[in-house]
């Protein structure tokens, strides 16, 4: 944990940091702690163009049942990534 909270701290604002520490929560069972990370990545610059971001913010929707707006976030990225096969 000190080393996740260490990377963050060094790069508040880095998307992969942001990513890694979510997956790091959601390895170790603790994907509540994984939503905050995927909720600041979701609003950095170049968010829309990180598919990472997208199938992640998916990833909750779907969670939390919410398949509309899980849709919504995987339609507005391949729109946005049309040549990402993901």
């Amino acid at each position: 944990d000190a080393v996740m909270a260490g990377l963050i701290a060094a790069r508040p604002a880095d998307i992969p940091a942001r990513l890694a520490r979510a997956g790091y929560f959601r390895r170790t069972n603790r994907a509540d702690k994984a939503r905050p990370d995927i909720d600041t990545a979701y609003t950095l610059p170049g968010a829309e163009q990180n598919t990472d971001v997208s199938l992640a913010r998916a990833e909750l929707a779907i969670q939390d049942k919410k398949f509309d707006a899980a849709r919504d976030v995987l339609t507005r990225a391949a729109a946005a990534r049309p040549d990402d096969p993901r």
